[in-house]
């Protein structure tokens, strides 16, 4: 951040890379909060999140148990065009699979599909656990049933 912070004292605009660095540092050091500012600041600044901020944001979060704020993230990403990828469905299973939030879970592998992203053997795998925590034993058997669909073995 320090850095980030140096660059606007300089000729050298920082930049959706830049951006970018700065957000994954603070989604490792699990600073989800910091990663939202980061995100708003772009936007301030007028760069354009693109995939990798939002998608180190969306880990951050989801490592945080934010997945209220998870689903805000994917919401914003689609409205401003940006495309989630596997890596930002992953993140996002993954803080729904700890929350035990079973019906975003199989939202989200819905939206994967309908997106053209195929869902991976441990994406199935975090949708499949959300819902045996939650007792949604059908749920859970009928991702099991779709996973041939994805040509993935179990």
């Amino acid at each position: 951040l320090k850095v980030l912070d140096e660059l606007k004292g300089t000729s050298v605009q920082p930049n959706a890379i830049t951006f970018g660095a700065a957000i994954s540092a603070c989604q490792r050091s699990g600073q989800w909060a910091t990663c939202l500012g980061l995100l708003e600041e772009m936007k301030r600044e007028g760069v354009a999140p693109d995939v990798v901020a939002y998608s180190a944001a969306v880990s951050a979060c989801a490592r945080s148990s934010e997945w209220r704020v998870v689903l805000t993230l994917l919401d914003e990403m689609r409205a401003r065009g940006v495309k989630p990828n596997l890596i930002t469905y992953s993140a996002a299973m993954c803080g729904y699979q700890a929350g035990k939030r079973w019906a975003e879970a199989l939202e989200l592998i819905e939206a994967m599909t309908a997106e053209g992203v195929e869902p991976t053997l441990m994406v199935c795998s975090a949708a499949i656990s959300a819902c045996e925590k939650r007792g949604r034993w059908q749920e859970a058997l009928q991702l099991l049933e779709e996973i041939p669909r994805h040509r993935l073995q179990p």
